[in-house]
């Protein structure tokens, strides 16, 4: 069916105005030779003009061709098939790797005969189609069935197959998709719910990063199933140097013990360690008999120092936040006895990562040496003003901020977010919180900022919102200063913990705020980028990387090679170049410790970067080696389906003729610009060039 986006009385208007156009190009000729416009051959040409106009003001109304069909859609059945190496973790694992891969195939067959079939693997992620090797080292359900849901939610599904083990170790619960659907879920439950004997180390807690000299807790949990009467015996070794044995009485058949242990970390650098039990005879797995863990032990954590006008409960609340961080180290300092002996506090002072200065400085203490110093060593600065503040000599320091401070008078300030702050995010479900914050005592007055920044907070006072800021970052150079323009937020800590008897919003935005003012900008012309250097094996390890002149403009067409060392080996690969500026794929690699040299040239000279990173062994699946059917019986019980076991598999083709699917029958429209015709064009040509052949040859017009 033809149509238009104008109404059809428009085609009319068209008609009109073609023959208009016709009429008045051939009239002329009237006059000039007395033939009537409808005598041979004028009224071929005529007629020809009539319908070249007609076609060319037809297509101003965008003309489409409409044509309705009816489409049957057959019922669709999705299979998904567990490859997780959890599978084979029983006595029937000989049955899993030949027969029932051989019978899924066969069911496969079976159900496409009938309906559409979506087959998937799922495992570490979801693939489409059925290939079994059962070697994957991680099972995530939950991406599973959104994969499902999201792919083929608006067809006609039938039913939803799933034959697992119902173990899951990445993701959410499944269960809480599973309410989305409204389809029949049938699962086949894989795998053993009989306890075999084993040997587990189930889990090791430890902080990721540690200090020089600092004592690191390690809490090991072990587990053994059917050794009862027997021992485990247990060593711990730090770069393959064993440092711990203990032995264990098992007294009972299912049985687990955590045992703790203080590690002294005497040397830096990446630390490798390693847990192991005995093997036993018996065992159904050796595997999680072994588990590799590392911990990167620093040379020293960044230092902050408070220095402070007097005592006051701003200090202890900031203390509390920052020392839930092993990363940070605070020491406090007053004024009075940093003016009384600054040459005692110059080598803290110097090699401080970040000084908070509350309420400085003072009429009594303007410390205009120790400011000369810090912005000489270019250290990171944190500003609490308040009443104690003589915000003349803060306004002569330059420091990007000048307050002037009217009539000695502060005012209660409440806190506004700024929507726009883009420097870190802060919990966007715990940020409302802070409109139930008290004020803050902020000096009345004009705020001006000089430097690059961006306000956290502004100022709201009663119910005005105010365009000076409360909390502000800015941004000089080669170092960057946060401002809090108020004192009392010790009181927003108190007042947070009464509200939702928790702390968290305060902590973050102090931990935050602390940790982007001490970043210092990196001015290596080479550098690493995005890198993180914790890896699991089955993940690609990428390496970027970003290169600069000596004015800091970003290099293109550089060569960078990287050359990566482990056990002995050495394997070279070459950077590639990207939008955003250097990239180097090294694919999967097999768990340990690997040191890199990342080389390139810059100028003329050599830019090297040395560094370690390590892949972790993914040993979630030998963690649980009980079948889960309880889940898999949820999982159908949930959608009116069933769950039944391997040798029931010829019962699913019966249970889903059952349902009596049926086909689903829609109607659609499909559409299509009539100018999209190509032979439409060419009638057009041929006839404007049929005209211009009888004007030239009959002289006409």
């Amino acid at each position: 069916m033809l149509s238009t986006v104008y109404p059809h009385w428009f085609i009319l208007l068209c008609i009109f105005t073609a023959a208009i156009f016709a009429v008045l190009l051939y009239y002329k000729n009237y006059f000039r030779t007395g033939k009537s416009m409808f005598s041979y051959p004028s009224w071929i040409m005529l007629i020809t003009r009539f319908i070249v106009i007609a076609l060319i003001s037809f297509f101003l109304l965008s003309p489409f061709l409409k044509k309705n069909f009816r489409k049957d859609e057959k019922p669709l059945l999705i299979m998904a098939v567990d490859n997780s190496s959890s599978i084979l973790l029983n006595k029937d694992s000989l049955y899993y790797t030949k027969t029932f891969h051989e019978d899924i195939l066969e069911l496969k067959e079976q159900l496409k005969s009938k309906y559409n079939l979506a087959e998937y693997t799922f495992g570490s992620r979801v693939r489409p189609g059925i290939n079994l090797d059962f070697k994957d080292p991680r099972t995530n359900m939950y991406e599973l069935l959104d994969h499902i849901y999201e792919q083929n939610a608006n067809k006609n599904m039938g039913a939803i197959i799933i034959a697992s083990d119902g173990n899951y170790n990445d993701g959410r619960d499944p269960m809480v998709l599973v309410n989305d659907f409204r389809t029949p879920f049938y699962t086949i439950a894989l795998g053993d719910t009989t306890p075999a004997a084993d040997l587990i180390i189930k889990e090791v807690r430890h902080n990721q990063i540690a200090y020089l000299g600092n004592v690191v807790p390690i809490r090991i949990s072990v587990n053994a199933e059917k050794f009862k009467n027997s021992n485990i015996e247990l060593s711990l070794t730090n770069n393959k140097r064993v440092i711990k044995n203990w032995t264990t009485g098992i007294n009972h058949d299912n049985f687990s013990q955590t045992i703790d242990y203080q590690f002294d970390a005497k040397e830096s650098g990446l630390q490798h360690f390693q847990l192991r039990i005995k093997e036993k005879d018996g065992e159904i797995s050796f595997v999680n008999n072994y588990k590799d863990f590392y911990i990167d032990v620093l040379e020293s954590r960044k230092h902050i120092i408070v220095i402070a006008n007097s005592p006051h409960p701003d200090i202890n609340a900031l203390r509390h936040s920052i020392g839930r961080n092993d990363n940070y180290k605070l020491e406090s300092v007053l004024a009075e006895n940093l003016s009384r002996d600054p040459n005692r506090f110059q080598d803290q002072l110097k090699n401080a990562d970040l000084l908070i200065l509350h309420q400085l400085p003072s009429n009594e203490f303007p410390l205009y040496e120790q400011f000369a110093n810090f912005e000489l060593n270019k250290t990171p600065l944190l500003l609490i003003l308040g009443s104690q503040v003589s915000f003349q000599k803060l306004n002569n320091l330059n420091l990007g901020i000048k307050v002037q401070h009217r009539n000695n008078a502060f005012e209660q300030v409440y806190a506004v977010p700024n929507s726009a702050f883009s420097y870190f995010s802060l919990n966007e479900k715990l940020k409302p919180i802070i409109q139930d914050f008290p004020p803050l005592f902020s000096p009345f007055g004009k705020y001006s900022i000089s430097l690059e920044h961006e306000v956290l907070f502004s100022q709201k006072i009663g119910q005005v919102k105010s365009p000076y800021p409360l909390m502000v970052f800015m941004q000089d150079v080669d170092k960057r200063i946060g401002v809090i323009c108020g004192e009392g937020i010790w009181r927003w800590p108190l007042a947070e913990y009464r509200i939702k008897n928790q702390q968290d919003f305060f902590n973050d935005l102090v931990l935050k705020s602390i940790q982007y003012i001490s970043i210092k900008e990196d001015r290596r012309y080479f550098r690493l980028k995005d890198f993180s250097g914790n890896f699991y094996e089955d993940q690609s390890v990428i390496v970027g990387a970003e290169l600069y002149n000596k004015s800091y403009e970003k290099l293109q067409g550089a060569k960078i090679s990287l050359d990566l060392f482990h056990e002995g080996n050495e394997m070279n690969f070459q950077f590639i170049e990207t939008d955003d500026g250097y990239r180097a794929n090294l694919g999967y690699l097999k768990a340990g410790k690997y040191a890199f040299r990342a080389a390139t040239l810059s100028s003329g000279s050599k830019q090297q970067i040395n560094g370690e990173f390590m892949v972790k062994k993914v040993e979630l699946e030998f963690i649980r080696t009980l079948a889960n059917h309880q889940l898999l019986y949820n999982i159908a019980e949930e959608n009116n389906g069933e769950m039944i076991y391997p040798d029931q598999l010829s019962d699913i083709e019966n249970l889903i003729d059952q349902l009596d699917l049926k086909n689903r029958t829609s109607f659609e429209i499909e559409s299509r610009d009539l100018i999209e015709l190509k032979w439409l064009f060419f009638l057009i040509i041929a006839l404007l060039t049929a005209e211009w052949f009888f004007r030239k040859f009959f002289g006409s017009y």
